[in-house]
């Protein structure tokens, strides 16, 4: 156990320079202002968190509401002015704090925005918080010189390289199931874009098998191998190269927002610790800020992991890396399957992997009269919130409690039953939700499994050797679709009760 200590120490303290570090905190910094900034100029804040009646929420958070139009826009405000103040080094651990609780008040308050870049980025402020990153080249230095160092323990570099890391590898365990190894949903979402692109070239090699093969099964074997192959100097080219083309694929394929851009600018941690010095110009802009800016002669960089701050460092990052391991292994805690219930996907690095359509209506029963009545939820959830609820059963669940809590209010005691149909990547419909539970009176869980949510039922994938043809083809194709879908809910409309 010594010898692993010490190696270890030797591991995590090592000094490296910092320039990395710096470049870094600045490119993260002004890409978090720029995405801020992106909500405010096309109007998203006011969109998406003042105009909705109701916002959506995880199990464990619905105690995290809105704070009005003029509250939502403030705390937008406030993440760029955050972004910027940790790009400049300016009270950067404050701003790293300020930015992290103000980006997890949005992450939490519409839950129906969740996308795994955004629980990333939330860590990762969290993270940044920790490292030495504004010891150079920073309004920090020039406010106190004596916190200056052209190096830091590697151990910061473990810690950021470590949660890539563990991202990319989770990313590609999850598209190791059966649905992916097909080429589905990949298959479809191909299709879709090549209609968007009209007949000709770019449309033909989206349809192609082998291209949606090599898209499929590309993803998976990026996210496997992109760390090992950066980390090792004779494929870093390589992979360098691959992971600019699958970020811009990625932009171009998916709306995922600062996401790709994120993970590019995140891309330079593997390059060598001094990359920054290596650019043309170096001498006249960064090494200045870097190696001479506060410093005082006789002044010695301060070293805030001496003595017993190594071990509690070395526990924090054991603590801190194996929440991030077992997070995503939770939904082998769970019977039923993650992709169809829902149950263990979330902060779990499970990325753009199913595609889930669905319908549902309520039917309530006032349980003094016995009246009943139908609601459609379309009426008072936007497209986007319907949307997420037809594939979310935690959603569903909280819009009913929502509906009897009004109807409470109105002196209603009332049942509330969901008639609800799910397709998983583009299989036939089924029942999601057991039509004969009240789901008003089931209780909201946290951890527990959800016994109201049916079973999957494993129904073949389509066949891929079903064209979708592009411009009017698509279209006819689509109209063949919902007709079938017209049939089938005629032969198997759910019985009133």
């Amino acid at each position: 156990m010594a010898a692993l200590r010490e190696k270890l120490e030797r591991l995590l303290f090592t000094r490296i320079d910092i320039a990395w570090l710096v470049a870094f905190r600045v490119l993260f910094g002004l890409l978090m202002a720029w995405d801020a900034w992106r909500y405010l100029w096309l109007g998203w804040v006011q969109e998406h968190y003042v105009d909705p009646p109701l916002l959506l929420k995880f199990p464990g958070f619905e105690w995290v509401q809105g704070v009005g139009s003029v509250g939502m826009h403030a705390v937008f405000i406030g993440m760029i002015l955050a972004g910027f103040a940790i790009s400049a080094g300016f009270f950067y651990r404050a701003a790293c704090l300020i930015f992290c609780l103000l980006h997890t008040y949005i992450f939490l308050v519409a839950a129906e925005y969740y996308l795994n870049h955004a629980y990333l980025i939330s860590v990762l402020a969290a993270v940044m918080a920790t490292v030495p990153a504004h010891r150079a080249a920073s309004f920090d230095v020039k406010r106190r010189p004596e916190i200056h160092t052209s190096e830091v323990h590697q151990w910061t570099w473990v810690l950021l390289v470590g949660l890539l890391g563990v991202v990319y590898t989770f990313g590609a365990i999850a598209k190791m199931n059966a649905d992916w190894m097909a080429a589905e949903p990949v298959r479809h979402w191909l299709r879709w874009r090549a209609d968007e692109a009209g007949p000709g070239f770019i449309s033909q090699m989206l349809v192609d098998e082998r291209f949606v093969h090599l898209i499929a099964y590309g993803g998976l074997l990026f996210d496997l191998l992109v760390v090992p192959g950066m980390l090792w100097k004779r494929t870093r080219p390589l992979f360098l190269l691959a992971s600019l083309g699958f970020h811009l694929t990625n932009n171009f394929l998916f709306s995922i927002g600062v996401f790709p851009w994120l993970m590019i600018a995140a891309t330079t941690m593997f390059l060598d610790r001094d990359w920054p010095r290596k650019v043309p110009g170096y001498r006249d802009i960064f090494a200045r800020a870097v190696d001479e800016l506060g410093t005082k002669e006789g002044a010695a960089p301060e070293d805030p992991l001496a003595g017993t701050h190594k071990g509690r460092i070395m526990a924090a990052m054991g603590v801190f890396f194996a929440v991030m391991v077992l997070m995503p292994l939770r939904h082998h805690l769970y019977a039923s399957e993650v992709a169809w219930s829902e149950e263990g996907h979330i902060y779990s690095w499970r990325m753009k992997l199913r595609d889930k359509q669905g319908r549902f209506t309520l039917r309530v029963v006032d349980k003094t009269s016995g009246r009943t009545w139908r609601v459609d939820p379309t009426e008072q959830l936007n497209d986007r919130q319907y949307r997420k609820a037809c594939g979310r059963p935690y959603f569903v669940q909280q819009y009913v409690h929502y509906l009897r809590d009004a109807y409470a209010k109105d002196g209603l005691d009332v049942a509330i039953y969901v008639d609800h149909f799910v397709s998983l990547n583009y299989r036939p419909e089924r029942r999601f939700i057991d039509p004969e539970v009240d789901l008003a009176q089931a209780e909201r869980k946290v951890i527990a499994p959800d016994p109201w949510i049916l079973p999957f039922p494993d129904d073949p994938l389509p066949s891929p050797a079903i064209p979708l043809r592009t411009g009017l083809g698509a279209k006819a194709n689509e109209l063949i679709a919902t007709l079938r879908i017209a049939s089938r809910e005629a032969r198997t409309a759910p019985a009133v009760h």
